[in-house]
C-alpha cells in the first residue's frame, strides 16, 4: 500500500536520473568533439565541463527536491519560484552571464583557438595580438609590445574581429 502511495515519485525519480547522467554523457561527448574539431587545450575542456556540471547538477537538485519534497499540485509553483529568484540574480549581474555565455558561444562556435593571433576591430581601437587564455569572463591576448590585454567575452563578441594566423 505505501510503496503504491510513493510509485509515482519512484518512478519520476528513476526518470531524472536517467535524464541527468544521459545529459551530463551529451554534454560530455559535445565538448569532445568540440576539443577535438577546435584543437583547443585540454584546460577548456575542463572548464566547460564544469560550467556545464554547475548548470545540469543545480537543475538536478531542484527536480528531484520538487518531486519529493512537494504535492504534486505545487511543482509548477515551486519551479516558477525558483526561476523567477534565478532570473531576477541573474538581471541583476547581466555583465556576468553575458560573460559567461559568451565563453560557452566562442568555445563551441568559433574558428579561434589558443596560440591563433587575431585583429578585434572595436569602435573604439584595434586590438591585434595572440590569444593567451581564454576563461569565463576574459579572453588575455598579448600584443606586440610585450602587454597582456584583458578582453571580456562579450566585447568579443560584439566586435568584429579576424584571424590573422593559425
Amino acid at each position: 500500500m505505501e510503496l503504491q502511495l510513493y510509485k509515482t515519485q519512484i518512478i519520476e525519480t528513476l526518470l531524472s536520473v536517467t535524464a541527468f547522467l544521459l545529459l551530463k554523457y551529451l554534454s560530455f561527448y559535445i565538448v569532445k568533439l568540440t576539443i577535438v574539431r577546435s584543437e583547443f587545450k585540454h584546460k577548456e575542456q575542463k572548464e566547460v565541463s564544469r560550467l556545464l556540471n554547475l548548470i545540469l547538477v543545480p537543475t538536478f537538485i531542484i527536480v528531484i527536491t520538487s518531486i519529493w519534497a512537494l504535492k504534486q499540485s505545487e511543482i509548477l509553483l515551486f519551479i516558477s519560484s525558483i526561476l523567477t529568484v534565478l532570473g531576477v540574480g541573474f538581471f541583476a549581474e547581466w555583465s556576468i552571464l553575458s560573460n559567461v555565455t559568451a565563453y560557452l558561444v566562442l568555445f563551441f562556435n568559433h574558428p579561434m583557438k589558443i596560440g591563433d593571433t587575431i585583429k578585434i576591430e572595436d569602435s573604439n581601437q584595434q586590438i591585434e595580438g595572440k590569444i593567451l587564455d581564454v576563461t569565463y569572463f576574459f579572453m588575455y591576448v598579448k600584443n606586440r609590445d610585450g602587454q597582456t590585454i584583458t578582453i571580456p567575452n562579450a566585447l568579443i563578441l560584439k566586435s568584429s574581429f579576424s584571424i590573422i594566423s593559425a
